[in-house]
């Protein structure tokens, strides 16, 4: 179960790092002040849309924080626990993704390393190393490792990184002063972060109300004691006018990502915010520590006639007062005397009891245990699956639908709908589909073997049988109706050609079916060599290079039957007590073209298939792997994965 927070921190500052009480490392006598870590970050790292985070590592580490450390992983077994202090330059233009981290302490990274000096004569060593474990945005990533600093970025910027330090070059804070502003805005903080966004998601609930009116938003998290902790977020607006009575409440309800015991505080300061929250630390670990009532589970087809309540089954949770815990049915709140049958403490192996005409189909059970930091909540739907069987016909474009289940439904609250294609997506910010079709074809006690049609159904439509309703949150049953067919695919990769293979379910005519390549219309396609199509038909498409996506589709609306990434294949068989991989199926491949992929307890390795094997890579061959590999992968030409093959034991 999920611990619940009653406030939501709406969170354009993504707060990446957190730590908890353990060792306390420390500088090196005569080492520089934590805060001249920011020296190091130039103003190449910037971005239109971006973050600057700072953590004094120090200190936040006397923060007893209840699911312990969170502290950025860098490259090269660096322990960022070790470092004084870290900065980051966090790109937001596409997702997340690393810029340029400075630690401020000296490391020993993993690897080999070459001498490199900076043009006012600062020497370092330089190591290369894969971007597989960190989110840089450069394919290979470098780090550097100077007297009291170690920078991790592309070498372009490390450089930069050293030149702005020295003076050389414009640093990030001189370029953007609104990144200064933010970081001073709560300068006694152990972690601070500003984000410069054009969409910051704020609010959504004021009127009037504008993104556009954000100049920057800040963070900073001060670690008071183990035990406390406050939180500041500052938002600087455009122009103080913005600044509404009706935004400010919004804001101290709404603000804080984490749960607090007391309300949140707001300060204004012209055309800057500030709402301070302070975690209680302790009360969270305790919270933390307590496993609320949860998992339920019930068994409401083995009812019988004469039962008088349906039990439900506690799976797991520490003994927990009744007082504390809310049962809803379909979210209403249930007696207590009822369900908790006079139990004072509901624990793992309890159960709660429900009346026998509470239940019915699709009925929403929840159980939510309130507590000093929130709440945290279980839940279970009882009889949301049934039987039905699904036929349809394409060319009277109807759906039989017959009932398949011994359990008797109530046919007049049965409905029965079809969907557009694209009518599961739906969610917070999507409003609920509406059918295309919406009937109501039963009545009375439904049986096994009760049927229904729908016309007008047309390929690609989602079918719902809904109980009291269309929604596909009703739903009894589920139905897509796909277009008639299947497919499969073959590649060689020496001649770069894809046969493709069409099962269409008997007859057809071809000129329903097409081929896309990339989404981009093939160079050949099935009316070139066929008028009807049947099973069996097949098609050779040429120039079909690694790693494009072929797809067979059907119909005006393109309606997908099968797609392929074309790519070789290569069956692989571990052998761990013998540490050994054997190519046992598959392609035969220059060596030189594949890189293979090793993870084990000390992590992941690459072996050198060039050095292991003279010329193809073929069935029979076998390479040696690390002693504890548990899973080994092939790529071909870096990026594409061919092959895969673990320890079974």
């Amino acid at each position: 179960m999920r611990n619940c927070p009653r406030r939501t921190f709406m969170s354009a500052v993504g707060v990446t790092i957190a730590a908890a009480a353990t060792g306390r490392p420390a500088l090196a006598e005569g080492s520089p002040d934590v805060d001249s870590v920011l020296e190091y970050l130039p103003a190449s790292a910037a971005t239109d849309r971006m973050s600057v985070e700072f953590v004094d590592v120090e200190g936040k580490l006397e923060a007893d924080l209840p699911h312990g450390p969170h502290l950025p992983r860098p490259p090269l077994g660096i322990d960022p626990e070790e470092a004084g202090a870290i900065a980051s330059v966090i790109d937001h233009e596409d997702g997340y993704t690393e810029r340029l981290t400075v630690l401020l302490g000296e490391f020993e990274p993993d690897g080999e390393s070459e001498e490199r000096e900076t043009d006012d004569g600062t020497g370092y060593e330089l190591y290369e190393g894969e971007n597989r474990h960190a989110r840089h945005d450069d394919e290979s990533l470098y780090v550097a490792v100077a007297d009291d600093v170690t920078i991790v970025g592309s070498e372009e910027r490390i450089e930069d990184a050293f030149a702005a330090a020295a003076g050389e070059k414009e640093t990030l804070l001189e370029a953007e002063t609104r990144i200064e502003d933010g970081l001073e805005a709560f300068e006694d903080a152990d972690r601070r972060a500003v984000a410069l966004l054009e969409e910051h998601h704020l609010t959504r609930d004021v009127d009037g109300f504008d993104d556009e009116d954000i100049d920057y938003l800040a963070h900073g998290a001060e670690v008071v004691d183990s035990d406390t902790m406050e939180l500041h977020h500052g938002i600087a607006f455009e122009d103080e006018g913005a600044i509404t009575d009706e935004l400010l409440e919004e804001l101290e309800e709404e603000s804080v990502y984490v749960p607090v015991a007391d309300e949140p505080t707001v300060e204004v300061d012209g055309a800057f915010v500030t709402v301070t929250a302070v975690r209680d630390l302790a009360a969270e670990r305790a919270v933390a520590e307590h496993d609320s009532p949860g998992h339920l589970r019930a068994r409401a087809r083995e009812l019988d006639a004469d039962d008088d309540y349906l039990e439900i089954e506690v799976g797991r949770g520490d003994p927990t007062p009744v007082e504390d815990l809310t049962l809803e049915l379909d979210g209403e709140e249930y007696d207590p005397e009822i369900w908790a049958d006079g139990a004072e403490e509901i624990a793992e192996g309890d159960s709660l009891l429900i009346e026998v005409e509470e239940v019915e189909p699709n009925l929403r059970i929840r159980l939510t245990h309130d507590h000093e930091m929130g709440s945290s909540g279980s839940g279970t739907t009882l009889l949301n699956h049934f039987r039905f069987e699904f036929a349809y016909d394409y060319d009277e474009k109807e759906l039989e639908v017959i009932y398949r289940d011994e359990f008797p439904l109530d046919g007049d609250r049965l409905h029965l709908a079809a969907f557009d294609a694209d009518a599961r997506r739906f969610g917070p910010t999507r409003d609920e589909p509406e059918p295309r079709i919406a009937e109501r074809p039963w009545d009375g006690e439904l049986e096994e073997g009760a049927t229904a049609t729908l016309e007008g159904v047309e390929p690609g439509d989602r079918i719902v049988v809904g109980w009291d309703g269309t929604s596909p949150r009703d739903a009894l049953g589920h139905y897509h109706v796909r277009p008639p067919g299947s497919a499969s695919f073959e590649y060689d990769a020496d001649e770069e050609t894809v046969t493709v293979e069409l099962d269409p379910d008997g007859e057809r005519p071809a000129a329903e079916y097409d081929l896309r390549v990339d989404d981009e219309p093939a160079s050949t396609t099935w009316t070139d060599e066929y008028d009807v199509v049947e099973d069996g038909a097949s098609i050779e498409l040429p120039d079909v290079e690694v790693g494009s996506r072929v797809a067979v589709v059907w119909g005006d609306d393109e309606l997908r039957i099968g797609s392929y990434r074309a790519r070789p294949t290569v069956d692989l068989e571990l052998r761990a007590d013998e540490a050994e991989l054997e190519h046992v199926g598959g392609d035969e491949l220059p060596a030189g073209s594949l890189e293979l992929r090793t993870w084990g307890e000390d992590g992941e390795e690459t072996v050198d298939l060039d050095g292991e094997i003279d010329g193809e890579f073929e069935e029979g061959d076998v390479v040696e792997v690390p002693e504890d590999t548990v899973e080994a992968m092939l790529h071909y030409e870096g990026d594409h994965w061919i092959g895969s093959a673990w320890d079974r034991r």
